[in-house]
């Protein structure tokens, strides 16, 4: 179980949710039904980002207002859709590119390279959560390098000393070998809204 970040913001929140998912759960959002209404429902092709997109399509109309308490705790666990990592990129790429082609999301080209490092921060910290037996070193170091390109500022983060412990006993460290080394350490994670 884990606590996920408090939401910070209220009324216009597209800008702060282009950047970063900052609801996490859908658990605990109360929507009205003529704003649902108006923006439709979860767009039921985009299995594991539809809630997202909901958000985003919510945010672009109405203002959101937080409730600073916490209301449920998300459950991790390694057989969730979103750990389904190039399906997830692939569905969170064009989420964003949708949301920055709307006019409010066309306003707001200075946070597109926000946005990207921020989706690659997490889709790499998903990708060290997997198991060692499942890890794809190459794919995370894909997605590392993305979070690079999008967010260099992160060579100078002393996460980065551990994630890059952590990719290179994947590539380098026999199967069995990598399972007990690397179960332990979750220290290397990136935090998404760095």
């Amino acid at each position: 179980m884990r606590r996920g970040p408090a939401a910070l913001w209220s009324g216009d929140v597209y800008g702060q949710l282009l950047v970063y998912n900052f609801i996490v759960s859908g658990s605990n959002v109360l929507v009205r039904a003529e704003a649902l209404a108006a923006v439709g429902p979860f767009d039921e092709t985009l299995p594991n980002a539809q809630d997202y997109d909901l958000w985003l399509r919510l945010a672009e109309h109405y203002d959101f207002v937080p409730v600073n308490e916490v209301q449920v705790r998300y459950r991790v666990s390694t057989r969730s859709l979103s750990f389904n990592i190039l399906r997830t990129e692939r569905l969170m790429l064009s989420i964003l590119a949708r949301a920055f082609a709307c006019p409010k999301g066309q306003a707001l080209p200075q946070l597109k390279s926000h946005s990207l490092a921020n989706l690659y921060k997490y889709l790499t910290s998903k990708s060290l959560e997997i198991s060692p037996q499942s890890q794809r070193p190459l794919q995370t170091l894909r997605l590392l390098g993305q979070a690079l390109r999008w967010d260099p500022s992160l060579l100078r983060k002393p996460v980065m000393g551990k994630i890059a412990l952590k990719v290179l006993a994947a590539i380098l460290v026999p199967h069995p070998w990598r399972a007990a080394l690397l179960q332990n350490s979750r220290a290397g994670q990136i935090p998404q809204h760095c």
